[in-house]
């Protein structure tokens, strides 16, 4: 009788901890839909203007009138995080004639959930925002494998 009991005790402490490392793994995976995402992009974008001025190949800050914007994939062996493809034109400061007109570039973006007391996700945040790639005509550029620098 009382190993009957200890085996019902320590089942429903291994359901509880699968339980637990269940959600813990949801959670890890869970993402915001795309266009929340592009959303949080769009608003860091205003405020990034050196990303903006790295993308259209300026040597000054300025900001990027945006065209299109859209997530290219979800990065796998990195959950939390995205590709986001961004196509646009360079506003203040006007590039000069050689410069391109055309800003085309690949953000990598990682994102958390906001979350309530329950641990419930209300909302999301961009803990990482920084410039992957640069396609922009005369000004490209890749980071390099492994770098954390721009």
């Amino acid at each position: 009788m009382v190993w009957t009991l200890a085996l019902a005790l320590s089942t429903v402490s291994a359901c509880d901890s699968c339980r637990c490392a269940g959600e813990a793994v949801e959670r890890e995976f869970e993402k915001p839909d795309d266009e929340t995402l592009l959303k949080l992009v769009r608003e860091k974008l205003g405020s990034g203007k050196d990303i903006a001025a790295k993308a259209c190949g300026l040597s000054e800050a300025g900001g990027i009138e945006i065209e299109e914007l859209k997530v290219q994939k979800e990065i796998l062996d990195i959950p939390g995080s995205s590709y986001v493809d961004i196509k646009g034109k360079p506003i203040a400061p006007k590039p000069k004639p050689e410069k391109a007109l055309v800003c085309i570039a690949v953000l990598f973006v990682g994102y958390k959930a906001v979350r309530d007391a329950q641990g419930k996700a209300t909302g999301w945040k961009l803990d990482t925002f920084e410039l992957y790639e640069v396609k922009t005509p005369g000004a490209e550029w890749r980071k390099p494998t492994g770098s954390d620098d721009d």
